[in-house]
């Protein structure tokens, strides 16, 4: 599971909360043990010595302070062959446990005689275990503090990446001067917005290119076509052709008119937005259909190819009609170039236009790949460069058309074209 910037920033101050409060509750543990150890220590060995002379000395009657301390004197040849715990017990301080009570432990050598200061001091572990308690809840407190502050933390830290990521999502890369680095600060921040700048400078440069040379290309090839489309008109006057002939000739106008528009498409698309919308007129898609369909019935009846025109409702949208005219015509075309037999079916609604075919359809992982350039939708089919769905893509991408592709119900492929309802007249 991958981690968002968030989670891993409170998560790492979880982690160094943690360990700083279980450092400080080990080195308190350790503190205090080893300063009970000393002071005690100290203390039960001054008192077991005094202890012992004072009673050898006959100064006390017994080896007890009643509720403080409690000595015992054993015979060393007998403290050793006792099966007592504190048998093993060497000389020195000691911490020991009886039940649920807990002793401090002073033994101290003197021949002949063992001497064995005891103190109760089960109090003072219960004041000790409440201290370790309190250290772990208070561990704990610290680190809820912690999530919260580290929240506020993050929030105020994160606010200029979110800033400059809203005002990325919201630049327009073919806008001019406009600059993200000079809102920041000579940070980590302001050098990735110094790299987006970098970045989106590239790219309003290779964008104004392509511009450039489709716009150029597009000029240029009006030159050739409009030389060919001038002597079909003059062959057509000269006249006496054949069948073949003019057949011939009428293919070849056909062609000249397609890529004319084509070259219009990319001119359109080539130039700025001022002047788009004054070209931007209603059009009928279900007559523009139905024309480019006119021409496409011979070829299909010679083929033996069944078609269905369901217009299920009127279709009009706001828009460049060559556009709309280059998309539509190279999906009829795509379809009828790939279908060798069966059936070609058009169905228009409100908001959209839909072919399906029953050609050799699209693999899925062409379907991925289907709107990348030079990738061909069917490799057997000796025609085509694998252009024509791009071309198609990248005006819908231009219109904030939506196009899909999707395999037929009937084998084939599917392919969808939908208008938002923002251009819909």
């Amino acid at each position: 599971m991958k981690l968002t910037l968030k989670q891993r920033f409170l998560l790492s101050s979880l982690i160094m909360v943690g360990s700083v409060s279980v450092f400080f509750a080990a080195l308190l543990y350790v503190t205090v043990h080893m300063m009970e150890a000393s002071l005690f220590g100290n203390v039960m060995s001054e008192q077991v010595k005094w202890m012992a002379q004072q009673y050898e000395q006959g100064n006390i009657e017994e080896l007890k302070i009643p509720g403080i301390w409690t000595l015992e004197r054993k015979a060393l040849t007998d403290a050793n062959a006792s099966s007592s715990p504190d048998s093993t017990l060497s000389a020195g301080f000691h911490e020991v446990i009886r039940g649920e009570r807990g002793y401090h432990i002073y033994i101290w050598d003197k021949a002949p005689y063992r001497y064995e200061l005891i103190y109760d001091q089960t109090d003072f572990e219960e004041q000790e275990h409440k201290i370790f308690v309190g250290t772990v809840f208070a561990g704990l407190a610290f680190m809820a503090i912690a999530l919260i502050v580290g929240r506020f933390v993050f929030i105020a830290a994160m606010r200029p990446v979110n800033q400059l990521a809203e005002q990325v999502r919201s630049i327009d890369p073919a806008g001019r001067d406009q600059r993200l680095a000079s809102h920041y600060s000579d940070d980590v921040v302001g050098e990735l917005a110094t790299a987006f700048d970098r970045q989106l400078e590239s790219l309003r440069y290779y964008l104004l290119q392509e511009k450039l040379f489709t716009g150029d290309v597009s000029h240029e090839l009006r030159t050739p076509l409009t030389v060919i489309a001038g002597a079909v008109d003059l062959l057509e006057q000269i006249g006496q052709q054949n069948i073949k002939q003019a057949s011939a000739l009428a293919r070849i106008r056909q062609s000249v008119n397609h890529m004319s528009r084509l070259v219009d498409a990319f001119l359109l698309m080539s130039r700025s937005d001022t002047s788009e919308n004054e070209k931007r007129v209603p059009v009928t898609v279900n007559q523009m259909v139905g024309e480019m369909l006119a021409t496409s019935v011979p070829e299909l009846e010679r083929r033996n190819i069944d078609f269905a025109f369901d217009e299920l409702s009127l279709l009009k949208v706001i828009a460049i009609p060559e556009l709309v005219s280059t998309v539509i015509r190279n999906l009829i075309q795509n379809a009828v170039r790939y279908t060798t037999a069966g059936k070609i079916s058009i169905t228009i609604n409100h908001n959209s236009f839909v072919i399906e075919d029953t050609g050799p359809g699209i693999s899925d992982e062409i379907i991925e790949r289907a709107f990348e350039d030079y990738v061909r939708v069917n490799s057997s089919h000796p025609s085509g460069n694998g252009m024509g769905l791009v071309i198609i893509k990248r005006i819908c991408s231009y219109n904030n058309w939506e196009l899909s592709i999707t395999a037929g119900d009937s084998g084939g492929s599917k392919i969808a074209l939908q208008f938002p309802d923002s251009q819909l007249s």
